[in-house]
């Protein structure tokens, strides 16, 4: 189970690690649009 795992998570968590960035981005775009005024007091998200 460990060592198995060991290899293929890499993969899966950077599949992952893209989706939970897409669903944060649309959440924020969500909440910009309706909250336009309390968005400039939160600092922007870094692009990386």
């Amino acid at each position: 189970m460990g060592a198995e795992e060991g290899r293929v998570l890499p993969l899966v968590g950077g599949d992952l690690r893209h989706l939970v960035q897409a669903e944060l981005l649309s959440l924020i775009e969500i909440r910009r649009s309706r909250q336009p005024q309390q968005e400039t007091a939160t600092p922007p998200a870094r692009a990386d």
